[in-house]
């Protein structure tokens, strides 16, 4: 028996009238529309049966869990970034993490309410508060994930977590903009644009600043360039671009050294084969009327399997003499032999630190051009 539809009526047709010319009439127009109920609900070839909503719900939702988890592996997992360039391209993809993650999050539940069209199914209506809901969810799961990054040898980072805010807020400006119509959805979508580049156009900056890096090699640093600051970390100390002296081009770096043990400053991001040299050589100036004191160090990046032990890296005194400039010179073979037990590895050279052992007052010295000698 045929299912109940528009067109049932076309089974309640009694035949009591033995006469063809009449029934023949009666039954053409009724064969038609069963034929057009039988076509409409026919599958085509290729296309898939009608999905329950049971099936529906638990593949949404297994997305979901997935979308997660992904989100979740990236914020904690200690990827090895080799190099300057990929961990500013890992800075890049917050935001744009961010605002894919709750627009998916919205649009598995209510695709309609990121612009999706109506004939996918909504499972829950997505008013612009549930959104929000997801996106404290979100942004608590982010501020975890940042948390968790000291106990899995990664750095937690306040700009991380601004970066995955201004993800989010990019994805309520979307969904609020869907709701809209004329010259308020065009503001709000310009909206989104800008948060997002608000976002990643310091990491954009950062990365050519990377790439003009590479290209200078065999020269390290030469502090020409503003953002080169950024492959230097400094402890217990200040650095910045000076043009009170230099050797080579305009600018050097003025490093104010504080008077707590241990203070330095260190080239952290730079192309670390230095297989192919002999010296790495950099020019110091002291101002001051006064000698001081530094100590060189440099290690590969399987010296922090060593547990960073004082045997298994190099290290070399520099004197700096009262308001004289000096050009330090390190023997590249003196580096690879240093580790009491090993050889260093000369194509993964990880850290050059200046530091201080225990500065009698806090002091001021220049540094320029650190390049490789062939």
């Amino acid at each position: 028996m045929l299912p109940q539809n528009p067109y049932s009526r076309i089974c309640n047709f009694g035949v009591n009238n033995r006469d063809h010319d009449q029934l023949l009439p009666a039954l053409v127009p009724r064969a038609k529309l069963l034929r057009r109920y039988v076509m409409s609900t026919a599958i085509a070839p290729g296309e898939d049966p009608p999905v329950s909503m049971k099936a529906t719900v638990i593949r949404r939702l297994s997305m979901a869990v997935g979308l997660l988890g992904l989100v979740s592996f990236g914020l904690v997992f200690p990827f090895p970034l080799r190099g300057r360039l990929w961990a500013e391209l890992f800075n890049m993809a917050h935001a744009p993490v961010f605002f894919i993650a709750l627009l998916s999050l919205t649009a598995l539940l209510d695709p309609p309410a990121i612009g999706l069209p109506s004939r996918f199914t909504t499972l829950i209506r997505m008013t612009f508060r549930r959104v929000l809901v997801v996106t404290v969810c979100l942004m608590i799961l982010g501020l975890v994930g940042e948390y968790l990054q000291q106990f899995a040898n990664r750095t937690p980072s306040y700009a991380d977590v601004t970066a995955n805010l201004s993800g989010l807020l990019a994805g309520l400006f979307w969904v609020a903009a869907i709701e809209e119509r004329g010259r308020r959805r065009l503001s709000l979508f310009l909206a989104t644009g800008i948060t997002l580049l608000g976002a990643t156009v310091m990491a954009l900056a950062n990365s050519w600043d990377c790439i003009q890096q590479y290209r200078e090699f065999p020269q390290l640093s030469s502090f020409e360039r503003p953002l080169e600051l950024n492959a230097w970390e400094a402890h217990a100390a200040t650095i910045i671009r000076s043009t009170d002296w230099s050797t080579e081009g305009e600018y050097s770096a003025a490093v104010a050294m504080g008077k707590e043990q241990y203070s330095s400053v260190s080239l952290e991001w730079f192309d670390g084969d230095w297989s192919a040299f002999s010296q790495v050589q950099m020019d110091l100036r002291n101002p001051s009327p006064e000698a001081q004191d530094l100590m060189l160090k440099v290690f590969d990046r399987e010296h922090e399997k060593h547990n960073f032990d004082y045997d298994d890296r190099f290290h070399q005194e520099v004197h700096l003499p009262a308001g004289e400039a000096i050009t330090v010179m390190v023997s590249l073979d003196a580096v690879k032999h240093a580790p009491t037990t090993r050889e260093m590895n000369m194509t993964d050279i990880r850290i050059l630190e200046l530091y201080a052992i225990e500065p009698k007052e806090a002091f001021v010295f220049f540094i320029d051009n650190v390049r490789l000698i062939p």
